[in-house]
């Protein structure tokens, strides 16, 4: 299958991503569909999804060091498989050009279509949204909080806690009842001063869905969690 390429710009940290599972590409758009971009000229991030990207990350394994259980590097690369059947390679190409190569061995088996929208979800985070994070602390100081975050008259109401404990449903809550805007359902991003949105498809369970009433909007088929 030919190669495709989407193009993502968060903040000005530009990501191309290339791959030849279409269904893939459109998982990250439909997740993240504020960040999509036009043709990039220079991104900081090369993406390159594909069973073979995975394999050629395997082989170039044997040219590095070992420095821990399914962790190698060297001065310029480093690699990373686990028991999920993920393996990535990120070659530092400058301080601010990554190269990353890498596939998720799972997805070739015969599974069902919950666990190939999981497949796809950690994917889509180590791949991309990762790498994506590292550099905006490295180039822009915006460092990554675990959190939920609505807005209103320009100051932001901020979230954090542990995966279960009501962020989402808080604000969700307060978007919907009170006039705030969203901001974020999981990832925060802020210097320190300010918060800076990382607005993914909000994530609440079936209780807090039918409590808060909101009807389903027909795109879960694209969306994990």
């Amino acid at each position: 299958m030919i190669s495709q390429t989407i193009f993502l710009d968060v903040y000005n940290v530009k990501a191309e991503v290339n791959s030849s599972d279409l269904e893939f590409l459109n998982f990250v758009l439909e997740n993240y569909p504020c960040f999509n971009s036009s043709n990039i000229i220079s991104p900081n991030i090369i993406v390159n999804f594909s069973e073979k990207s995975g394999k050629l990350a395997i082989k170039k394994k044997r040219y590095l060091y070992r420095i821990s259980e399914g962790l190698y590097k060297n001065e310029n690369s480093i690699y990373w498989e686990n028991d999920f059947g993920f393996s990535v390679l990120v070659t530092f190409l400058s301080i601010d050009k990554w190269l990353i190569e890498g596939y998720h061995f799972d997805l070739v088996k015969n599974i069902n279509q919950e666990d190939r929208l999981k497949n796809y979800q950690r994917s889509m985070r180590w791949m991309i949204h990762f790498p994506v994070f590292l550099l905006l602390e490295k180039l822009q100081g915006k460092k990554l909080v675990h959190a939920s975050s609505v807005s209103k008259n320009g100051k932001a109401l901020i979230f954090a806690g542990l995966n279960g404990v009501g962020k989402s449903s808080l604000g969700r809550y307060l978007f919907k009842n009170h006039g705030y805007k969203y901001n974020s359902d999981n990832f925060l991003l802020t210097d320190g001063d300010k918060v800076f949105a990382f607005p993914e498809r909000g994530r609440l369970n079936k209780d807090s869905i039918d409590k808060l009433q909101i009807k389903e909007t027909g795109n879960n088929d694209v969306v994990y969690g």
